[in-house]
């Protein structure tokens, strides 16, 4: 699905990544180098002097069932840029642009959380979940062992997961992309794991496939 910027006509949108709250987190899009930059100047300016505050995201082809969506731009302090380059096109030379908040190149230590992507197809519950405890692994306060994956994964639990396709503002385009929050107790919790024996130095290895994450991805 190709979108078309409603307030920057020369502007096209092939995937968007939203916040819970849906804003902007990632746009994927490309135009002419001057059409793009316009666009980046916007987002700083306010109302009066031309600037936008959200993008409206049209079908460039109605007739696939796509629906206009809007996204409020959020925070543009918080945002970053890579671009570049498109191959010569018999519209001329065009640049490809993401734009991306910083929370999604790092971990947020603070908070404890962190967004995991993918591109489209969608990855198989066993790529998500070594993805998930990869992370939980340096978010975590405390050392785990690898042995432990499937009980400190129960600990964290689905609501601390959330799948972005399954919320209000899922991701438009070929994307993917998972939330993760650890608990505010989760140092607790691994703590209790190992009082209660579930978890220690003589663990035994876990399956490869976990079920939450596997009932979470499909």
């Amino acid at each position: 699905m190709t979108y078309q910027i409603r307030e920057f006509p020369e502007v096209f949108c092939d995937a968007c990544l939203r916040a819970p709250t849906g804003e902007l987190l990632l746009l994927s899009c490309y135009g002419r180098d001057g059409a793009l930059q316009q666009m980046l100047a916007a987002f700083t300016l306010p109302a009066t002097q031309g600037g936008v505050g959200e993008l409206t995201l049209d079908p460039a082809m109605p007739e696939t069932g796509g629906r206009v969506v809007k996204v409020p731009i959020g925070n543009p302090e918080r945002q970053d840029k890579h671009m570049g380059r498109l191959p010569a096109t018999l519209f001329g030379q065009l640049n490809h642009m993401w734009l991306y908040d910083t929370r999604l190149a790092q971990l947020d230590r603070a908070n404890r959380s962190a967004w995991l992507l993918w591109p489209a197809p969608a990855p198989t519950a066993r790529d998500v979940a070594s993805a998930v405890w990869a992370t939980i692994k340096q978010l975590s306060p405390l050392p785990l062992l690898d042995e432990w994956r499937q009980p400190v994964l129960e600990a964290v639990g689905a609501a601390n997961l959330t799948w972005m396709k399954r919320t209000s503002y899922p991701p438009l385009g070929r994307l993917a992309a998972l939330h993760l929050v650890l608990p505010e107790d989760f140092a607790e919790r691994v703590s209790r794991l190992i009082k209660q024996g579930v978890i220690g130095l003589d663990s035994t290895p876990v399956p490869t496939d976990h079920c939450l994450i596997e009932h979470l991805v499909t």
